[in-house]
C-alpha cells in the first residue's frame, strides 16, 4: 500500500515541480487548433498546452452545440492526433478548474 501511495504522490505533483517543459519539437498551435476544430465545429473558448497521461496535449474547450456543457477536444503535441473528444459536463468542468487551482498554487 505505501509504494501505491508513493507512485500516486508522485504522479499528481505539478509538471512545473517536476521540471517538464513542453518538447520543442511540437506541432504549431495553429495546426493543432485546426486539427481540434474539424473534429468538432464549434467555438474555442479556451485552450492551453498541458503535460496530461504521459504526453504534451494542446487542450481545447469547445462551446457545445447542444447545450449540455463544454466539449473538449485534445491533440496531441508531437503527432497533432486527437486524443480526446467528448463532452464534459458543468460539473465535470468545475472539478476540473477546481483540481487545476490546486496545482498551480
Amino acid at each position: 500500500m505505501k509504494k501505491f501511495v508513493i507512485v500516486f504522490l508522485f504522479l499528481a505533483l505539478p509538471i512545473h515541480l517536476l521540471g517538464k517543459e513542453p518538447p520543442k519539437n511540437r506541432i504549431p498551435e495553429s495546426e493543432a487548433q485546426t486539427i481540434a476544430l474539424k473534429a468538432y465545429a464549434g467555438k474555442i473558448k479556451s485552450s492551453e498546452l498541458e503535460y496530461e497521461k504521459g504526453r504534451w496535449v494542446y487542450s481545447y474547450d469547445m462551446t457545445d452545440l447542444n447545450g449540455k456543457g463544454i466539449h473538449e477536444v485534445g491533440v496531441d503535441a508531437i503527432t497533432g492526433k486527437v486524443v480526446e473528444n467528448k463532452i464534459e459536463t458543468p460539473a465535470q468542468e468545475a472539478a476540473e478548474l477546481k483540481a487545476d487551482a490546486k496545482h498551480k498554487k
